[in-house]
């Protein structure tokens, strides 16, 4: 077993319960939408393992809901998009606070190995952006270097979005 499952089983078990969205009803499994079985890559699985631990610790603001969601489809009339995750910031009573974040995990063997591929990602990044998203991208050395630092600089993003002009004021008032 090398070290990168070892690490990744260690992770899994702790955090087994909260990330997995698996349960045992009348024998049959049945698996919540946000669940971690749901991601496409050992990279996506490590990252949402570190950033559903941080919503899940870190959410003590009743203003708000957040959800993540491996593999969104966003509509795209005739066509759909499939991202990584959907990251959403849900204000309950004001959704122009709201934040909407698709986090793409870029493995070296398939993003931007080819012209094509790396304007079919920025394509996709200029569509999601006309639709509302942000967008964020971490490659896979990136995730599998840091993951907490990954979801670090997501939150960063996400508290400037959400907070950002109200942090602004107090420091200046």
């Amino acid at each position: 077993m090398s070290r990168y499952d070892e690490v990744m089983e260690e992770i899994l078990t702790s955090f087994k319960e909260m990330v997995e969205g698996a349960h045992i009803i009348d024998g049959k499994e049945y698996v919540s939408p946000s669940s971690v079985k749901n991601t496409d890559s050992p990279i996506e699985e490590l990252l949402f393992i570190q950033l559903k631990s941080s919503i899940v610790y870190g959410n003590f603001d009743e203003r708000y809901n957040e959800v993540l969601t491996p593999q969104f489809k966003i509509d795209k009339g005739d066509s759909y998009i499939k991202v990584d995750f959907l990251y959403e910031v849900l204000f309950l009573e004001d959704d122009d606070k709201s934040v909407r974040l698709v986090i793409e995990c870029d493995g070296h063997d398939y993003h931007e190995k080819t012209k094509e591929q790396a304007q079919k990602d920025k394509s996709r990044d200029r569509f999601l952006l006309n639709e509302g998203y942000y967008v964020m991208r971490f490659t896979g050395s990136e995730i599998y270097k840091s993951p907490k630092k990954c979801v670090n600089e997501i939150m960063e993003f996400v508290t400037d979005k959400t907070y950002g002009d109200e942090i602004r004021k107090i420091y200046k008032g």
